[in-house]
């Protein structure tokens, strides 16, 4: 995973909270069972492409979905929804731009109260391939609304966009075009090295 590359990288812990599909309301809920921290170098959120997915399940249906523990069945039940989403072709993703963005935003606040760090960074999501949006067709146009509304947010709140969607291309993932490949963590970790580096270095020169 990137962060163990960027713990290699910087030197640095790197503490990961994460789940299977894990979204940005899962991600606040989480933020407040972490130990609260009296210093943190900085915190990464990287969540969007679960709320991306169309559905014509329920929210809680699908979370049950998710979760089942027979794996063959569990994988028909996807290929059912993605058969159902094809033929009543429904775009819609599972939270809107406005809830998202809400969610981020509490998520956000929460951070800052909680873990006090030295930097915040929201990174985008990834758009993914055909083989995906065949099976979920408007996924990538709901990456980029939500992508608009990271941006959106970063900015309303005073954290450090990371527009790694933009660098990426298809050398970097896995056959599914959704998740990253060696290449792609070693990269990402690199971008996120990078953006850390650039803040500091900004702070270091800002005037007293």
């Amino acid at each position: 995973m990137y962060p163990r590359v960027l713990q290699r990288l910087s030197g640095s812990l790197v503490m990961v909270y994460a789940q299977p599909w894990l979204t940005v309301k899962d991600a606040r809920s989480r933020l407040r069972r972490i130990p609260p921290a009296n210093a943190t170098s900085v915190f990464v959120l990287h969540v969007g492409i679960v709320e991306s997915l169309p559905r014509v399940y329920p929210i809680i249906v699908r979370k049950v979905v998710n979760r089942f523990p027979i794996r063959r069945l569990r994988h028909r039940l996807n290929e059912f929804e993605s058969k159902l989403i094809v033929v009543t072709k429904k775009r819609g993703s599972w939270i809107s731009r406005e809830h998202y963005g809400r969610y981020l935003k509490e998520t956000v606040i929460n951070a800052k109260k909680r873990l006090n760090p030295d930097e915040i960074i929201l990174v985008n999501v990834f758009h993914v391939g055909r083989f995906v949006e065949s099976r979920r067709p408007g996924t990538n146009r709901n990456i980029t609304l939500l992508n608009q509304e990271i941006e959106r947010r970063s900015k309303e709140l005073g954290v450090r966009y990371l527009d790694a969607n933009s660098v990426f291309d298809d050398t970097m993932f896995l056959a599914d075009r959704v998740h990253l490949n060696a290449a792609g963590h070693l990269m990402l970790a690199k971008l996120l090295q990078e953006a850390i580096e650039d803040q500091r270095e900004i702070k270091a020169n800002a005037p007293l």
